[in-house]
């Protein structure tokens, strides 16, 4: 069901692919990589938007919500349930055109190949697979040139943009930049400003190259629709990292980076299409600073083009008066963009990982550059001095006299010169009803002395019920779930549901942890508290913070934190 649409002669929307808007000199990057369509901003209606990103930084992940209704928050409902861009345009009275220079056959998915069958009109500049593609981008224009358009249209135009290999997307005559150039330029510079070797300057230059390249192609497509009726959409899919903080360029769902995720976004109008609604004008030219992510793009698209559906929602649009600015820019399905990745991430694991049994001060030290977080160990105890934080597994009989201050000083010089702020797991593996109120009173006095606050801290014990006191004092609480038997699990699951239902609704926790293997088990008996997913938290200390990204619980936004291991001799 849909209406109030304007029927615009002619729509198109113009797919890219792994372009970063921060190499672009339309966004403000020093080398001049996209000066067509920086002409195009300054003497036409070419819109550019300043802050959208990518919901993954994988194209099949990306279009499938790009195109449809789908988001994470109604992820339980699978993309290919949601209703598709094409039909709904077909619905509209448009005829619908899809002209590739993707893969027609895909080994990463099929996503966009699926949508694009929905499509009227379905070309290819040729039948490859993901290994084969190199036609350049220039081959969509004879495609579209043999077009008989049908008006109302609607062109969905997917390109190869700057996808790796970078410099199979360019022909020679754009061999712009060299390593040269960006030596001379001092553009040839990663993390704090490292110089890059050689061979990754090249790469660099290459994929300026491409971005180059595709300046022209996209401001090519906007010159053969500028003298209709017609509002041009472009944006890439999703980012490309090239070296900017580790020895890697490319894209992909682990290691995720903020380079992969922001994207340029444009909107180009016509001048009679300008003339004929100025109101439309109004709308594009106020939003162009706002923080959006394309996985609600459906909604923004169909409202600037006047078409309403039953999943239509005036608060994901960002062209609506209603646009919620405060949607949290969920990334992955794993991470918070504008908390943790849109500052650049200082450390080689992502936020989620944390690491395991940090319970001495070298293991602590050796991984203060890998991870942001640590679990610490404690017990509560008691000597002459008074109470106070031992840290380690096995308490009293194998304590080393090492306090729980002095890792707290550590993390908090580290933390000074990065200007963040460390979040500490605490297995608390004594507390009970004679240490409870003691343990409280030491341990916020220590947030103080080191300047944590206590959300920072997650106190853990299979003791919830002087959890209480924790939580309500502002720490982040979690009941430890004992390691169950697979006879348990199969023979006990009820009981064992009903005695962690109980405990979650004594309200004494935030979350629950649990060891790697019970994660199916846990996952199966939707854990609720106040009627949304309980936060998870588990430890697979068998896998490194790689073996970790690569689980299922690394993309489940209820799983919080993952506890990793180390090689080495520690305690």
């Amino acid at each position: 069901m849909i209406s109030g649409h304007k029927e615009i002669p002619k729509i198109i929307l113009i797919i890219g692919e792994s372009t970063q808007r921060n190499y672009m000199s339309l966004y403000g990057y020093p080398l001049p990589t996209t000066p067509h369509l920086e002409a195009l901003a300054q003497d036409t209606n070419l819109f550019v938007f300043t802050d959208v990103i990518a919901p993954y930084a994988y194209t099949d992940s990306v279009l499938a919500r790009l195109l449809t209704f789908s988001h994470y928050e109604n992820s339980q409902t699978p993309w290919f349930y949601q209703p598709n861009l094409l039909d709904i345009m077909k619905m509209a009275g448009y005829k619908t055109y899809w002209v590739s220079n993707q893969e027609a056959i895909s080994i990463y998915g099929n996503a966009p190949q699926v949508i694009a069958q929905r499509s009227d009109v379905l070309k290819y500049t040729s039948i490859t697979d993901s290994y084969t593609g190199f036609t350049l981008d220039e081959q969509i224009f004879p495609l579209l040139a043999a077009l008989s358009p049908q008006d109302p249209s609607f062109y969905i135009l997917h390109l190869m943009g700057t996808h790796s290999a970078y410099n199979n997307r360019y022909p020679k005559n754009f061999e712009i930049f060299t390593h040269q150039t960006l030596a001379h330029t001092h553009q040839n510079t990663g993390q704090d400003s490292t110089p890059l070797e050689s061979k990754q300057s090249t790469i660099r230059a290459q994929y300026l190259n491409a971005i180059a390249y595709n300046d022209f192609i996209v401001s090519k497509i906007i010159e053969y629709f500028a003298d209709d009726e017609a509002i041009i959409f472009y944006l890439s899919d999703h980012g490309e990292e090239v070296y900017e903080m580790r020895d890697f360029a490319g894209h992909g769902l682990s290691m995720i980076s903020k380079y992969m995720l922001e994207i340029p976004f444009m909107i180009f109008v016509s001048p009679k299409l300008a003339q004929k609604d100025p109101d439309m004008i109004d709308k594009i030219r106020k939003a162009q600073h706002l923080p959006f992510m394309s996985d609600d793009f459906i909604h923004a698209f169909l409202d600037i083009i006047g078409i309403t559906t039953l999943d239509s929602n005036p608060q994901r649009s960002l062209f609506d008066k209603n646009f919620n600015t405060q949607r949290t820019r969920l990334v992955n399905g794993s991470y918070d963009y504008d908390k943790e990745l849109r500052t650049p991430y200082p450390f080689d694991t992502p936020d989620k990982i944390w690491l395991h049994r940090t319970d001495d001060t070298q293991k602590l030290k050796d991984f203060l550059s890998t991870f942001a977080n640590f679990e610490i160990d404690v017990h509560f105890l008691r000597d002459e001095r008074g109470w106070y934080f031992d840290v380690g597994h096995d308490g009293a009989k194998d304590s080393i006299h090492l306090t729980l201050e002095s890792m707290l000083e550590i993390l908090r010089v580290r933390d000074s010169h990065l200007g963040i702020q460390s979040r500490i797991w605490l297995d608390f593996k004594n507390l009970d009803s004679t240490n409870a109120t003691n343990a409280l009173h030491t341990l916020q006095n220590l947030a103080k002395t080191y300047g944590y606050p206590p959300a920072n801290f997650i106190i853990e014990s299979p003791n919830y019920e002087q959890l209480g006191i924790f939580k309500q004092a502002g720490f982040f609480t979690s009941y430890y779930v004992s390691y169950y038997s697979k006879t348990d699990l199969d023979s006990k699951a009820l009981q064992i549901r009903e005695h962690i239902q109980h405990i979650i609704e004594s309200d004494h926790i935030n979350a629950i942890s649990f060891p790697y293997y019970l994660y199916e088990f846990i996952k199966a008996q939707k854990f609720l508290k106040d009627g949304e997913d309980l936060p998870l938290l588990t430890w697979n200390e068998g896998s490194d913070a790689r073996g970790n990204m690569q689980t299922q619980a690394f993309s489940d936004p209820q799983v919080k934190v993952i506890l990793a291991g180390v090689k080495g001799k520690y305690r």
